[in-house]
């Protein structure tokens, strides 16, 4: 399993919430089989997600789709963002 972690920060948190929420069907479309969002307890701009994929494959395609498609550069910070993308050790 890879898991692709997104830690940025947003202008906006509620309208991010909705356009991540809104956006349950491009996820499955590219194969995410988990995900998860959690907001700083303290700081509610920063936002910290993960995304599921059965291969690395798919998480390269998913990523370059995403920035193709421009959705998160609509609600996010760019110089504020950072992208892990891992594997399971264990």
């Amino acid at each position: 399993m890879i898991r692709v972690y997104f830690r940025f920060r947003v202008a906006d948190p509620v309208q991010w919430q909705n356009l991540y929420q809104e956006n349950a069907e491009f996820r499955q479309t590219w194969g995410v089989r988990d995900h998860g969002a959690y907001r700083h307890c303290v700081d509610p701009q920063d936002i910290t997600m993960f995304h599921d994929f059965d291969t690395m494959d798919a998480a390269g395609i998913f990523l370059a789709d995403l920035k193709a498609s421009g959705v998160a550069s609509e609600v996010t910070v760019p110089e504020a963002s950072d992208v892990w993308i891992t594997q399971s050790i264990g």
